[in-house]
């Protein structure tokens, strides 16, 4: 039965109990199999095994399966985070909008970024070797 503690029989050391409720949730914080071992006191092999029996799927699949709804929450946090929250006349804010997330967000989803490029004429690139040329001239009639 699915969120139901489950014992391990076959540990000769000591009884395993898996909660699929916690189990989903340390997915979903993007544990990995190592850490979820070590969470409920077992091995590797014994959380693939348990995880092959209880969800019919491999430990990969139902991580990943898992894994992308912690994503999700996290995404959501993130735009709330760079939105801040509104009072609810929309006069004040509560709590204010995050700008360094809203400038991460941008260059993550809008391929937006703080480059600025200097370019030469028509969009070509800057005659730096011109530059230098005039400078060494205007050099030359000064000390004449």
């Amino acid at each position: 039965m699915k969120n139901q503690p489950e014992i391990d029989q076959n540990d000769s050391q000591h009884k395993i109990i898996i909660s699929w409720e916690e189990f989903e949730k340390l997915c979903s914080i993007q544990a990995t199999e190592i850490e979820i071992a070590e969470w409920f006191g077992c091995t590797v092999e014994t959380i693939k095994h348990k995880v092959k029996e209880h969800y019919k799927l491999t430990f990969f699949q139902v991580h990943k399966k898992k894994a992308s709804k912690g994503k999700i929450s996290l995404r959501r946090l993130q735009y709330q985070s760079a939105a801040g929250e509104m009072t609810e006349d929309g006069k004040d804010y509560l709590r204010a909008p995050n700008i360094t997330m809203q400038i991460w967000l941008g260059k993550q989803w809008l391929s937006q970024s703080d480059k600025s490029e200097l370019t030469g004429a028509g969009g070509g690139p800057v005659e730096v070797v011109e530059i230098v040329h005039n400078i060494t001239m205007k050099n030359k009639k000064k000390n004449g």
